[in-house]
């Protein structure tokens, strides 16, 4: 027979302990499910579904009741590269090094973050490395993101990224189900 815990003792302990851990610490939490958000998985190299839709459409999609599993990609949203055209919101450089944009949707105030990462973190196992890269530069020499928030003036902007569910963290511009952009392939903007 097992012996019962003493009595005040809580069995639900450690993800408790887990998730203070990642609050208290933002490096862990800056690099969550980091190969998969860069493609440096081994199911990056084969997505190829491309889907033309809206923030409000992506913003609707049913999130993985647990969160999505840390090392595989959910189908069928993280196997898809997604075409979004929206307003920029605002953007601003992280302290891990990612771009974070928030895309609002033309016809709802629904948002999403995009992020196009800091290619330097990006493994060269990655099929996306140098779109990642020219795609970063293209909006550095376009935008000059610095680490202030700094206002997108609802400029039109077309963004083309893979699906990716982010555990839900407060930040701003975050879709209500978690979903993001990440990483940003490709942007285009007048």
């Amino acid at each position: 027979m097992r012996p019962r815990p003493p009595a005040g003792t809580n069995r639900n302990v450690a993800p408790l302990v887990i998730a203070l851990l990642l609050a208290a610490s933002p490096a862990l939490a800056q690099h969550y499910r980091w190969d998969i958000k860069t493609g440096a998985d081994e199911q990056a190299s084969g997505i190829h579904l491309r889907s033309r839709t809206t923030v409000k459409a992506l913003n609707s999609l049913y999130r993985p009741h647990r969160g999505a599993d840390p090392k595989v990609r959910a189908y069928a949203v993280e196997q898809t590269i997604y075409e979004v055209t929206g307003q920029l919101l605002m953007f601003r450089l992280e302290e891990d090094g990612d771009v974070h944009l928030v895309i609002q949707d033309e016809e709802t105030e629904a948002t999403l973050i995009a992020e196009i990462p800091d290619p330097t973190e990006v493994s060269s196992d990655s099929p996306w490395r140098a779109r990642i890269e020219s795609t970063r530069q293209l909006f550095e020499s376009q935008f000059h993101p610095t680490s202030s928030r700094k206002d997108g003036e609802l400029r039109e902007i077309t963004v083309i990224g893979v699906g990716f569910w982010d555990r839900r963290h407060g930040a701003e511009g975050a879709a209500d189900n978690g979903i993001e952009l990440h990483p940003v392939l490709f942007y285009s903007s007048p």
